[in-house]
């Protein structure tokens, strides 16, 4: 599962806001009582209004304890307090319970005055009406609020709850794309790193993401369950994701958000891109449609997904022997491309240019324009509309240790066929071809609400 940069970018901004990429539906009160966290604002909320709307605060500026009593058990309990019900519950040893507090300070539903918790005209305003506190507690909890306080994960404070927005659509779209199996966490992890590379630093990594975005976010927000158990054979605990009937009620994903919104204008084309990797014999290759407005940064990446590249290494596009690279090297010779347009290196059908890949590999891909198109608006183009063969996998030598590896694999006798199986993590089937794109399309418009600024 692969998206495109400013998607992505797209994703995290607008979610949970109107009109974003990831919403919310509309709940009824019953649906509404199944929200852990909201519940425990409610509660907390309910014992200021009690206190005639002063909670006072212990000495140590924590809640009384028959407050956290409550609110732990109206939230999701954890196994220490049901194995032992009769210990006291502190704030400090609750997360959960202080995670709720916090975030409703952060949303200005309480304050904090004089060792006491005060309920605000906006926090008066919000629980009348669920459905909008809900609206406020999510989106809080995604863009301003920092979980990463009460997990020890310190080191990425973002990932896992400023992303929440694209977790929701990786959980959606891998169990959708694995109907009849129950998706590992592994797969999860997965579909959320491969675009999110950046983020991804081992292990540790993986574990954090599990943990903020399932075991945090969605099980606060009543989104899934989740069970932990070790794994001998993984030697790692294994955590088990299911979603609650609430996640379809609840989460609202918009259908077109890989749809890329270009504007109309008089010098806008539909381009028809070849691209083929040199040297590979039958040959590798991809056909794409996409807008000559197109960003060289926005066209590197759409090779990198259609072809199944990893986005690993250094690149440049070569044109009549001038390279275009997105940071200058003194030591090499080149134009940095930012802002550059497709359109200003390819103008004319049958014109060409080079885009290099990893420069230990080498790996040479060459474009050509084979067709421009003058748009109608309202029209709709799919961008990746052909290809053949599996893209090579990553450093295994460029084209010459390419073609090596397939004899190798091809010879089930050869010493090294193993040795390379388990190197590529199983079976390599290079005729088998399937775009992570193939759902990608343009569509062309004269409403600027319709179009993304990147193709304007």
């Amino acid at each position: 599962m692969m998206i495109l940069p400013h998607i992505i970018e797209r994703i995290l901004v607008t979610a949970f806001y109107p009109n974003g990429v990831i919403g919310l539906n509309r709940l009824d009160e019953d649906d509404l009582e199944q929200i852990p966290i909201l519940r425990q604002v409610v509660c907390l909320c309910r014992f200021i209004r009690e206190e005639n709307g002063t909670l006072k605060l212990t000495n140590t500026g924590n809640l009384p304890l028959k407050v956290v009593r409550e609110m732990y058990l109206t939230g999701v309990t954890d196994w220490y307090y049901t194995k032992y019900p009769e210990k006291r519950i502190k704030e400090t040893d609750a997360r959960f319970v202080m995670i709720a507090r916090d975030l409703a300070t952060v949303s200005g539903i309480i304050r904090k005055r004089n060792n006491a918790l005060l309920l605000t005209r906006k926090g008066e305003k919000l629980l009348a009406d669920r459905q909008l506190l809900l609206e406020t507690l999510i989106r809080d909890f995604v863009h301003l609020f920092d979980l990463s306080r009460y997990d020890g994960y310190e080191f990425t404070p973002g990932l896992g709850f400023r992303d929440a927005g694209l977790s929701l659509l990786v959980f959606d779209r891998v169990r959708r794309q694995m109907p009849g199996e129950s998706p590992s966490d592994m797969d999860y992890a997965k579909g959320y790193f491969d675009m999110r590379p950046d983020f991804y630093e081992g292990m540790r990594s993986i574990d954090c993401y599990l943990f903020r975005t399932y075991q945090n976010f969605m099980e606060l927000f009543g989104l899934v369950t989740t069970d932990q158990k070790w794994n001998r054979e993984e030697n790692r605990m294994i955590m088990t994701i299911q979603p609650t009937p609430l996640f379809d009620r609840m989460i609202a994903i918009r259908d077109d958000y890989d749809r890329i919104g270009v504007r109309m204008s008089p010098q806008l084309k539909i381009y028809t891109l070849k691209i083929t990797l040199t040297g590979t014999n039958p040959p590798v290759w991809r056909r794409v449609q996409v807008p000559s407005s197109m960003l060289l940064s926005d066209l590197h990446y759409l090779i990198q997904y259609t072809m199944g590249w990893e986005n690993a290494h250094l690149h440049e596009f070569e044109k009549e022997e001038v390279c275009y690279t997105d940071v200058v090297d003194e030591e090499l010779p080149s134009v940095q491309y930012g802002g550059m347009m497709i359109a200003d290196l390819l103008k004319e059908s049958g014109d060409r240019m080079i885009y290099r890949y990893d420069f230990g590999d080498n790996w040479q891909h060459d474009i050509e324009l084979e067709e421009m198109t003058i748009p109608q608006e309202g029209s709709e183009y799919w961008v990746c509309t052909e290809g053949a063969r599996r893209c090579p996998p990553e450093d295994c030598g460029g084209v010459h240790g390419y073609q090596q590896m397939l004899q190798i694999l091809n010879d089930p006798d050869d010493p090294q066929r193993e040795e390379y199986l388990y190197w590529l993590g199983g079976p390599y089937e290079p005729d088998e071809w399937k775009s992570s794109l193939l759902n990608l399309s343009l569509h062309v418009s004269a409403d600027d609400k319709e179009t993304d600024p990147r193709f304007a």
